[in-house]
């Protein structure tokens, strides 16, 4: 029996991978999910491969979600958000994070979890061009 001074346990990660059906998207989601993180992704057309990744994903003991998304079109953004919540309520038993009104008079999401993974916090292991002006990555001329 747990003791009643211990911490209750830390809700599991869960990422959002935009272009998670196929490529490098796939890729990190299924990585991702190698190391025990669930997986919220997008797709923009093709439902069939993201389908795919779900199961991929679920095969390797985790749980995702695959939602329709235009990266293109920012309109969809808010429809977007109301989805995601949606999908963290209904797979991951979350309420989905409370809201703040932002100074705009917008809610926006807040969380208590600290800052999320993949948030840059400097730009110093960024690639940069060379001094040169020359290309970022060596070519050769085919010669």
């Amino acid at each position: 029996m747990p003791d009643s001074n211990s911490t209750p346990a830390r809700p599991k990660k869960v990422a959002i991978i935009t272009g998670g059906g196929r490529g490098l998207g796939r890729n990190t989601a299924l990585s991702l999910a190698g190391r025990g993180v669930d997986v919220i992704l997008t797709y923009h057309s093709n439902r069939e491969e993201a389908d795919s990744a779900v199961a991929a994903i679920e095969g390797l003991g985790g749980r995702a979600v695959a939602l329709k998304l235009d990266a293109g079109e920012v309109r969809s953004f808010g429809d977007f958000a109301a989805e995601v919540r949606r999908a963290l309520g209904a797979t991951w038993g979350r309420a989905g994070s409370p809201s703040t009104p932002s100074p705009r008079g917008r809610s926006r999401p807040t969380s208590t979890a600290g800052p999320p993974a993949t948030t840059p916090t400097s730009t110093a292991s960024s690639p940069r061009r060379p001094r040169s002006g020359g290309p970022a990555c060596p070519t050769t001329s085919g010669r």
